[in-house]
């Protein structure tokens, strides 16, 4: 099995007038050729931040302070802006959370497809539209050579959606980016736009980062799963074992929590409490004060990242 990406230790801080924000916090994930790794957690737990700490794309005041990003060998942390240039839309892609924000709205789409195959492919005009019709044909939007020619705000959130992941393979990538690139879509749409990229995964033989929250998505989908929470990645694995056999407690309760596992007529199970302020130094566990099983230790000493089984890894006192 080939290591397309290797994260090792990355920490991403953003410098606030009231103190610093660990967005993400000494985070490791390592992405398989030809393999789906998902990253679950609610929202503002720093999925979408790890992203685009990969891609280079922190905003300010935001940095990367610590850690190691390989991907093929090269550690992105410390690419010029020339080389990353060259990576990001060519060897990594990434499919943005909303198309309607990441489509510019005056530009048509046929363009905005074509701008990345000229820059890295270094092709004909001509050539460009046409490579743009067929990956416009390959993501099922109908009567491409004509739609080449639509503004977004002619499409629905569907296509708009499909468009996205049209321009995010043009150059048929090593690894794909998808941050909940099924955000506001109706179940069927959400279906067919997952399927279409596991079955282009499959053809162009990439590497899948998927940022979820729907644990429905990652089971049918995902390889390996990582859960993160307040920054950290508490709990990682294959994602039969995660889902089947959770070892942290807030896993556990993300499991808990959907509806088919409720009690007809009974209310569904909640995680009591907050998510910590991050700007506040957090000397233990950052989960211990919703846990229900925290002993002594949990609030004063954090926990270390171990593996607890074969490829199964927990941030707990309780696992260790």
């Amino acid at each position: 099995m080939t290591k397309l990406l290797q994260v090792n230790g990355l920490s991403t801080h953003f410098s606030l007038p009231l103190g610093t924000l660990k967005v993400v916090d000494d985070i490791n994930l390592t992405v398989i050729e030809g393999q789906t790794l998902a990253i679950v957690g609610e929202s503002g737990c720093g999925k979408s931040m790890t992203a685009l700490s990969i891609m280079r794309l922190v905003p300010s005041p935001g940095s990367i302070v610590a850690g190691e990003i390989l991907f093929e060998g090269q550690d992105l942390r410390y690419a010029t802006d020339s080389e990353m240039q060259h990576v990001r839309g060519n060897r990594i892609s990434m499919i943005f959370q909303e198309p309607m924000t990441s489509l510019n709205p005056v530009f048509r789409i046929g363009d905005q497809i074509s701008e990345g195959i000229l820059l890295h492919r270094k092709l004909a005009r001509r050539e460009a539209k046409e490579i743009s019709i067929e990956m416009l044909n390959k993501v099922g939007i109908p009567s491409a050579s004509s739609r080449y020619n639509d503004y977004p705000h002619q499409l629905s959130g569907g296509m708009r959606q499909r468009v996205m992941i049209a321009m995010a393979l043009s150059c048929e990538p090593r690894l794909l980016i998808a941050d909940e690139p099924t955000t506001a879509l109706d179940v069927t749409i959400q279906a067919q736009i997952l399927e279409l990229i596991d079955e282009l995964k499959r053809e162009f033989g990439m590497g899948l980062l998927l940022i979820t929250h729907d644990l429905g998505i990652v089971a049918e989908r995902a390889h390996r799963t990582a859960i993160m929470y307040a920054g950290k990645i508490v709990e990682s694995g294959p994602t039969d074992q995660v889902l089947r056999n959770p070892r942290h407690p807030y896993t556990e309760g993300l499991l808990s929590s959907l509806p088919q596992q409720a009690k007809p007529g009974q209310p569904l199970s909640t995680i009591p409490g907050q998510v910590p302020n991050l700007l506040l130094e957090l000397p233990g566990c950052g989960f211990c004060e919703r846990c229900p099983r925290k002993e002594w230790k949990c609030p004063i000493e954090a926990p270390p990242y171990r593996e607890i089984t074969s490829g199964h890894f927990v941030r707990c006192w309780k696992q260790l």
